[in-house]
């Protein structure tokens, strides 16, 4: 049985149905409302069940098993850690979001389009060795071609102000870096580099914003937002900044030390790191406790072994903030303090229940 569905009559008809009219005689056309009734010899009565309520945890059958992935990032160990039902649908389970096509908003495209023209200006040979105005002269031409191949959204109509403010903010950003370099006495700049590694869990990647070298060969990496001048130096104050950790000890790993770490938030032209010592002209947000960036990926451990004791019983905790907590949700004393990611970004959160 084939059954298709027709919009009201008077309104534009589907191409299929017109060349279906052409070729059969007077086809019947039953309403769509008689079709679902209970009355309809057609059609039979659906009962209702309700939506599933939302559950702090999941649990899945014994014969079902979760092993760990062979290869693990900041992006996907951040949903084990903070929501593990978000990462069990995006990784094992392999769930995808609609392909279709949209424009994200203005912080991501932002975003994405400083850290172009970054990698782009780090690239070249003479970065370092530039005068202001030699980068100046630079710049403007590189900004047009960026627009042109990735900022088109930027020139429509209604946008001339905001084009012209992200041009002044990035040029502003990109001076005030310069100076930061130059005042540290950085000798090579590597945009988006590729670290390798391994913890626990198996392989570990990623990609880093800035890996700097100093003369005498010690390390730093610079983490490049868009925004956020009050979360991230927030992050170093509570020695929460994971995603610079997680680099961290990937290049301890290759290079034998640890490196030095920052934030440097673009859109206001702010450096912050944990003190002056790589940074002479960084705002120092030394940690409320104490503890360095080595301590921070101690903690990590300690949270990814709690997480996989409970991935290894089929228990996966839906770390939404409107769900009530159960005791199962406190993490170990030597674990990170628990976090809720924003839902912004969840792709699942539909998923997690309805009230």
């Amino acid at each position: 049985q084939l059954v298709l569905v027709l919009p009201p009559a008077g309104d534009e008809v589907h191409p299929l149905w017109q060349m279906i009219e052409a070729v059969v005689d007077k086809p019947r056309v039953e309403s769509l409302e008689r079709f679902l009734s209970e009355q309809s010899p057609t059609g039979e009565a659906v009962s209702h069940k309700a939506l599933p309520s939302p559950r702090r945890w999941w649990q899945l059958p014994d014969d079902v098993r979760v092993p760990p992935r062979d290869k693990e990032s900041f992006s996907s160990l951040e949903l084990l850690l903070f929501n593990p039902y978000h990462w069990l649908l995006k990784y094992p389970a392999a769930l995808r979001p609609s392909r279709i096509v949209t424009l994200g908003g203005d912080f991501r495209l932002m975003g994405n389009l400083a850290h172009d023209l970054g990698e782009r200006y780090f690239q070249r040979a003479d970065a370092l060795q530039m005068s202001d105005a030699q980068f100046q002269a630079w710049f403007d031409p590189a900004f047009e071609q960026l627009m042109t191949e990735e900022g088109a959204v930027l020139r429509m109509p209604g946008r001339g102000a905001d084009l012209e403010g992200f041009r002044h903010k990035l040029r502003q950003a990109m001076l005030v870096l310069r100076q930061q370099i130059a005042r540290a006495g950085i000798v090579a700049v590597a945009p988006e580099m590729a670290l390798h590694g391994h913890f626990a869990g198996g392989e570990l990647s990623g990609y880093a914003d800035l890996v700097m070298q100093k003369k005498g060969g010690a390390h730093a990496i610079v983490d490049m937002k868009w925004s956020g001048a009050k979360k991230y130096p927030d992050k170093l104050r509570q020695n929460r900044h994971l995603q610079l950790a997680i680099y961290a000890e990937l290049l301890r790993q290759k290079e034998g030390a640890w490196p030095a770490v920052a934030y440097f938030i673009l859109d206001r032209s702010r450096f912050f790191a944990p003190d002056n010592t790589t940074f002479p002209d960084a705002e120092a947000v030394a940690s409320k406790s104490g503890e360095n960036t080595s301590r921070l990926w101690q903690r990590f451990m300690e949270t990814w072994k709690w997480r996989r004791a409970q991935i290894e019983a089929g228990a996966f905790e839906v770390a939404i903030e409107s769900i009530e907590t159960t005791d199962e949700s406190v993490p170990p004393e030597e674990a990170l303090e628990m976090e809720y990611l924003s839902e912004n970004y969840n792709d699942y959160r539909s998923l997690a229940g309805w009230k």
